[in-house]
């Protein structure tokens, strides 16, 4: 944890941050491999832009979630990640429960966002539910999904298709 922000799995997937930490996690070998990564970036970079690019254009229809801003050319956007508000209130399920069906398929996925004032760190200085609406909001439907250069549109159909049925099974 100290390696990683602090940051700790509980058993049901979620995070928490009981203390301050590093990122310190990159070891020399890693360090040899990611600067020979270097030479490829632009060649990454415009993978993760296409990939992008179609995951806006299949959630143009469904499913029903919130995105991140629409990418404008040179805005110097990495796009390391891929996350998506899920529409919980209109849904029968919770993330989690999402999280296990997309994970069942073969579909991994992430949460990249806690409200930090709700981790243990965050209790320390008095800060309790409801405090922060927006930043619990965000913790609570926040769904990275997967983005990678060595993903194709296929995979990212695949994604979307598989998160559309999901959706579409659990609505009110």
């Amino acid at each position: 944890a100290l390696r990683f922000n602090g940051i700790t799995y509980l058993p049901d997937r979620k995070r928490d941050v009981a203390f301050t930490g590093g990122k310190f996690n990159l070891p020399d070998v890693n360090a040899n491999i990611g600067l020979a990564q270097l030479a490829r970036l632009p060649e990454f970079l415009a993978t993760r832009r296409a990939l992008v690019a179609r995951y806006f254009e299949r959630f143009a229809t469904d499913p029903p979630c919130v995105l991140p801003p629409l990418p404008r050319d040179g805005d110097g956007q990495s796009w390391n990640m891929f996350s998506v508000l899920l529409p919980l209130d209109r849904l029968t399920v919770t993330r989690k429960e999402v999280r296990d069906a997309l994970d069942a398929q073969g579909i991994g996925t992430g949460v990249s966002y806690e409200a930090l004032h709700l981790c243990t760190l965050g209790r320390r200085y008095g800060h309790k539910e409801g405090d922060f609406p927006a930043a619990e909001r965000i913790a609570r439907e926040t769904l990275t999904l997967p983005l990678h250069a060595g993903m194709t549109t296929a995979d990212v159909d695949r994604v979307c298709a598989a998160l559309a049925a999901v959706v579409a099974g659990a609505r009110r």
